[in-house]
Order: structure tokens, then sequence, then C-alpha cells
């Protein structure tokens, strides 16, 4: 049976899923990135008014290197969330010790800066995308 927290962390994943959440491997094809770049248009791209989602291959060359970089960005977010999992567990496991809880939030404070250079950078392929339409 699953705690309540780990319960939890396992709902948040499945609804990340969507966004491309995924186990982080060491090597990413074309191929990969191909797909997780599809998995991530629909969440920056949505609300800009009358953009038709490029495909991959459709993108210039700097449209690419950003949206590689989106890519990577978002598998460096799952091992921070990992390292965040990690850290929780350990105060599970060891109790509400000052040194478990200040590294839980050393790890979670990197994950929130991480995630609003995750969304800035979002807004910055939405811009590099308006010039395609």
């Amino acid at each position: 049976m699953q705690s309540g927290a780990l319960a939890n962390e396992a709902g948040r994943r499945k609804a990340l899923e969507r966004f491309g959440y995924a186990s982080l491997e060491q090597q990413i094809s074309e191929q990969q990135l191909e797909r997780e770049w599809s998995q991530l248009l629909p969440d920056f791209l949505a609300d800009v008014g009358g953009l038709q989602s490029p495909a991959w291959r459709a993108l210039t060359a700097s449209q690419r290197l950003l949206a590689m970089e989106h890519v990577l960005q978002r598998r460096a977010l799952d091992g921070m969330m990992n390292a965040c999992d990690a850290a929780h567990q350990n105060i599970a496991a060891g109790g509400m010790k000052p040194e478990l809880l200040e590294a839980y939030a050393i790890v979670r404070d990197q994950f929130e800066e991480a995630v609003d250079a995750f969304t800035l950078h979002r807004d910055r392929i939405a811009l590099a995308m308006n010039h395609l339409s």
C-alpha cells in the first residue's frame, strides 16, 4: 500500500505525462526530440492567437535550437523532481530532522527556480514562433 505522499507523487507524474514527463535517458535522438517537442507544443502555444503548431522539421535552425533547449530543460526538471522525491522520502524515513528538511528545501527551491526559467523560455519560444505565421 502506498503512502499518501507517494500516491500523490504518482498522480502528479501521471498528469505531467501529457507534457512529455518520462524517466531521464542518457542520450536523446532526433526522433525523441521531435516526439517530446510535439508533446510540449500545446502547453505554450495554446494562447498564441491563431498560430499553428509547427512540426519539428518545419522549424528554422534557431527555432529548432530553442525547441531542443526547451526539451532538455523539461528533462532536467524531471531529474529535479526525482531529487525532490528522494529528499521527501528521506524525511518520511528519517523523521523531521533539520538536516533532512534543509536538504529538501534546497532541492525544492532549485526545482521551483528551474520551473520559472522553463516558463520564461516557453515565452521566448512563443515569440520566435510568431515569426513563422
